[in-house]
């Protein structure tokens, strides 16, 4: 717990530190400083403390502000009063030994991954409290051979396994619904008809929200390598699209993500708040894949700042989550997903989407 409270206090001090220091910056050194901010914050959020330091650095020198400056010592100081292990150790900041419920790089934490998505042997109710938003939705890294399974064609079935599930198998599926809820996704109809820019939107909103470390920052822009973007895509939805640059425009808007240098080129935007997360309803399988009903639900916005989302959200059946006071029903949706194996990570692929 100790650890815990030191870093609530560097987060007390990052938004303390994003109101003031800006006045007399231009608009893009802001941006600029805000990027460095954010970066070292993911690096709080995973417990790497020498991380978020460096990134602290790095920033201090290319804007000269003295905020990031002063906030890079407070870190040294306090990653001084941790054991040498907790510096850079997520496990050093959770009570039970266990990483805490969040994310951190897919390199760095397909572990954590397997501890907050894999089966639970115990299966014994818990809430793992969070001390900020975070999400419980990044995926391992490429390193095992990545099957996507289709089963024998079967009959068609009315039986509900989402009834039958225990908390670890429910998490599974409303973690994997929960990343597209969580990015505002929309319809897909599958490889033969889909939007290829909401693809793209998908990935880059995915790595932002769970995995910052995968996007870089260039002038104005979030920058996603097109090794990132292909490796998201096959993952979520089972294959790649073409990269070229692409726009929407929308109410009189155009906007436009730009590919060039093998890499995709995104306005650079924050303050969104990503408090959504899904319940499946009904799971119920067919022809070898499974049909799924599901509710999307918003955190308060007070809890989500304050604690963030827990294993707790995951858990939730249907009828749990329509009777909390700190949740609000949002809209209702059908998905069709197929078992995705990764070694022994376990999850789902996403074959069509829908929302009401």
């Amino acid at each position: 717990m100790r650890y815990l409270r030191l870093r609530t206090l560097l987060l007390v001090m990052l938004l303390l530190l994003s109101l003031v220091g800006c006045n007399k910056q231009s608009e893009e050194d802001r941006e600029m400083v805000l990027f460095y901010r954010d970066k070292a914050q993911s690096y709080l959020d995973a417990g790497d403390f020498q991380a978020a330091r460096d990134v602290l650095e790095e920033g201090a020198l290319h804007t000269g502000d003295k905020d990031l400056l002063r906030l890079m010592k407070e870190v040294e100081s306090r990653i001084s009063e941790l054991p040498a292990d907790a510096a850079t150790n997520e496990q050093a900041l959770s009570d039970s030994g266990e990483p805490a419920a969040q994310t951190g790089t897919e390199e760095a934490a397909e572990s954590a991954d397997q501890t907050l998505q894999e089966p639970d042997p115990t299966d014994q109710p818990t809430e793992v409290q969070s001390t900020e938003p975070t999400q419980a939705t990044a995926e391992p890294a490429p390193s095992e051979t990545v099957i996507a399974t289709t089963e024998a064609p079967t009959q068609p079935t009315q039986e509900n396994l989402a009834a039958s599930f225990g908390k670890s198998d429910r998490k599974r599926i409303n973690v994997f619904l929960s990343n597209f809820s969580e990015v505002f996704f929309d319809n897909f109809g599958g490889k033969d008809d889909y939007d290829a820019l909401a693809l793209e939107d998908y990935a880059y909103l995915h790595y932002k929200i769970n995995d910052f470390s995968k996007l870089s920052v260039k002038d104005a822009y979030y920058v996603l390598s097109k090794e990132n973007m292909d490796h998201c895509l096959n993952r979520f939805f089972g294959f790649t699209i073409s990269p070229e640059t692409r726009s929407r425009t929308n109410n009189g808007y155009t906007y436009t993500v730009e590919y060039k240098n093998n890499a995709y080129y995104y306005p650079a935007a924050d303050g969104e708040s990503y408090n959504s997360f899904t319940v499946v309803r009904t799971m119920t399988r067919y022809d070898g894949h499974y049909l799924v009903e599901f509710d999307v639900y918003e955190l308060d916005l007070e809890t989500y700042w304050e604690k963030g989302f827990s294993d707790l959200y995951y858990e939730l059946t249907a009828d749990e989550a329509a009777s909390r006071s700190d949740v609000s029903y949002s809209y209702s949706g059908i998905a069709e997903v197929r078992d995705y194996t990764n070694g022994t990570f376990k999850s789902y692929q996403l074959l069509n989407y829908k929302v009401e």
